[in-house]
């Protein structure tokens, strides 16, 4: 009997035309970066699962692929970038002065849905700005995201802007345990509408509720401010 000889569920092979094209944008964005004073940092595909939990990173647990190593310690393939350049940044660049301007190229891997299609391997190619605070911090990261789009050859698109803090706030005065609200985030996060709505029902006659339930609803132009305002 025959087997075929494939990649792994979630990765795939690149070739000729594709590695082209993949690596022109890596460059058009790395040349961004560098010309706006951001240096590379590199950290290790393999990170402790210990790392990710004391962070308070949201993603889930499933969706991290986990390996275990020679003492018996649970590690995790890289699933997200942010979470291991802020340790780098807390240790190995504590006593570089602030702020730190940072970018890196690299690749991601997580676990998505058994026969899904999703990828496994995720190309993700960013900067961090550590130490920065107030509205010319936020505009040089919007402009940046614009300059990089803009780089890559896109001519339209739209930038889609959202504070964490709106939601913390709103979800603060609701009474649910701690497993529901982070399900309840995913939901709002991904814009899941009907299970959001089926999983708010028993919370109905809590105050933030209704907004909550409309939260996953809430963009668009400038008039989503207005909105929001009148839900809070």
């Amino acid at each position: 009997m025959a087997y075929a000889i494939n990649t792994p569920e979630g990765t795939r092979d690149r070739l000729f035309a594709e590695c082209r094209e993949r690596r022109q944008v890596q460059t058009a964005l790395t040349t961004l970066f560098q010309r706006r004073s951001y240096a590379e940092v590199s950290t290790p595909e393999v990170e402790f699962y210990d790392l990710f939990l004391q962070s308070g990173n949201p993603m889930p647990q499933e969706s991290m692929l986990k390996i275990i190593d020679r003492s018996g310690k649970i590690m995790v393939m890289r699933p997200d970038c942010t979470t291991p350049i802020a340790r780098v940044a807390a240790t190995k660049l504590k006593a570089v002065p602030l702020p730190q301007r940072l970018y890196y190229d690299q690749t991601v891997f997580r676990s998505g849905q058994e026969h899904k299609g999703g990828s496994s391997e995720i190309a993700q190619c960013g900067v961090e700005l550590i130490g920065a605070a107030g509205r010319k911090a936020d505009l040089e990261m919007v402009a940046m995201a614009v300059d990089a789009l803009c780089a890559c050859g896109l001519k339209q698109f739209h930038i889609e802007l959202g504070h964490v803090g709106f939601f913390r706030d709103l979800a603060g005065r609701m009474d649910m345990p701690a497993e529901a609200m982070e399900q309840m985030r995913v939901l709002i996060e991904g814009k899941n509408f009907a299970a959001l709505g089926d999983m708010l029902e028993p919370y109905a006659g809590q105050s933030a509720s209704t907004a909550l339930r409309r939260l996953s609803r809430l963009f668009g132009g400038a008039e989503v401010l207005d909105e929001a305002e009148r839900l809070t």
